[in-house]
């Protein structure tokens, strides 16, 4: 039998920050097609057709070519540089704190209470990465005249700052990178739980 060496906390946030970057880059195309999808969905004007997966795939392609998957790449990044290195790396290295002297690994109550703790941490971190993606995303689906025409994920953050400041003036006090926490939280336990 061979010792393994365990791998020091830093390394087990680095690795799954890192894997789910990666994850990313590759599902994020469809990531935009469903958005997408969603938003045309609640286009009235819109035939069935242009509804349709196949439709809005030919859209995109023909509005911008290959490059229509990609708006809000840097905002998926930095959601997973956020959300999954927090909710990763925490859960491994409270897992390895909560494991006994004699390597027997915590009871299924315990790993349930740190899934929660490091489940609900990410989501706190990330939402505002969250919200900078879903709106990066959509904003090709909006009509000209309304689209934003974020340029990276901090744009677009400092755009719904902005947004911020004017609305704070006309009585709303929620910034926009933080409009979903409470569903975001709400949908990490329900991810646990379930």
């Amino acid at each position: 039998m061979s010792d393994s060496v365990p791998l020091p906390p830093l390394v087990k946030f680095f690795n799954g920050g890192l894997s789910a970057t990666v994850a990313t880059v590759i599902v994020h195309p469809l990531d935009v097609l469903k958005n997408r999808m969603q938003m045309a969905g609640r286009d009235v004007t819109a035939t069935e057709a242009q509804k349709s997966m196949g439709g809005i795939v030919r859209s995109m392609i023909k509005e911008k070519g290959v490059t229509a998957f990609y708006p809000g790449l840097s905002a998926g990044i930095l959601r997973q540089a956020t959300y999954s290195t927090t909710r990763l790396g925490m859960y491994n290295s409270l897992f390895t704190i909560m494991t006994g002297e004699d390597n027997k690994p915590p009871n299924l109550l315990v790993k349930l209470g740190l899934a929660l703790v490091s489940g609900v941490t990410g989501a706190a971190v990330g939402t505002p990465a969250e919200v900078a993606l879903i709106r990066m995303t959509s904003d090709g689906q909006l009509p000209l005249s309304e689209r934003r025409g974020y340029t990276s994920v901090f744009n677009a953050l400092a755009q719904d700052c902005e947004r911020r400041k004017v609305l704070l003036h006309g009585g709303e006090d929620v910034s926009p990178q933080w409009e979903g926490q409470l569903l975001s939280i709400w949908l990490n336990l329900h991810h646990i739980l379930i």
